[in-house]
């Protein structure tokens, strides 16, 4: 999930992501940006095994740090650098067996002209 805090909850509104701009310089000309948008893997186990969960969970988070090694830009004109910031682990069980939420926020920097 993308831009979403908690995927499983419903009837409540979800923080997506924030923001903040500062100057860059004298001049008034340009600014940094640095945007965090939050993102979660989500993985289910049948069986029951929250280790299975788990490693399945943390397997999408590192695909995606993964990515961000490869291409710290991401392809996009002006920023300058994205990386996992945050990571937060949710491990349950229920009816269906164990579940685990991996929530982690992407923060990118970027100069704005």
């Amino acid at each position: 999930y993308i831009g979403c805090d908690d995927p499983w909850t419903r009837g409540r509104s979800h923080d997506g992501g924030s923001s903040d701009q500062e100057w860059a310089s004298l001049g008034a000309r340009s600014r940094d940006e640095e945007a965090t948008v939050t993102c979660a893997a989500a993985a289910w186990d049948g069986s029951g095994d929250i280790a299975a969960a788990r490693t399945a969970a943390y397997a999408m988070v590192d695909a995606v740090q993964q990515l961000l090694d490869t291409d710290p830009r991401l392809g996009v004109h002006g920023v300058l650098k994205a990386v996992i910031a945050t990571t937060r682990y949710r491990p349950g069980m229920d009816q269906y067996g164990a579940v685990c939420l991996v929530l982690f926020d992407v923060r990118a920097t970027t100069r704005l002209m």
